[in-house]
């Protein structure tokens, strides 16, 4: 009789473990649609800017620069606001 309300309470307690994870939100993975780099990119392009130049007019490091404009990061809104008027451009932000 013991052993069967050990495995008894094991898998009531197994089976509230996966309930419990079941109901919790996905985690969000945070990708770039490639555009939004290739905007920023363009937009650098056009007013003569490096990378380098951008990472210091925002505050930022020239790897955020790089991942950034590769898809390899998502900016934060706040950062997409400052790159259009440091740059003076329109980022276009169907896809976030």
């Amino acid at each position: 009789m013991k052993k069967t309300f050990t495995y008894l309470l094991l898998s009531v307690s197994a089976l509230l473990f996966v309930v419990i994870s079941c109901q919790q939100q996905p985690t969000h993975i945070n990708v770039a649609p490639p555009h939004i780099g290739i905007q920023i990119q363009e937009a650098r392009h056009k007013v003569g800017f490096s990378q380098e130049q951008l990472a210091e007019v925002l505050g930022l490091t020239l790897r955020n620069i790089e991942t950034i404009e590769n898809g390899d990061a998502v900016p934060t809104r706040d950062i997409i606001v400052e790159i259009e008027e440091r740059l003076g451009c329109e980022i276009v932000l169907d896809n976030i």
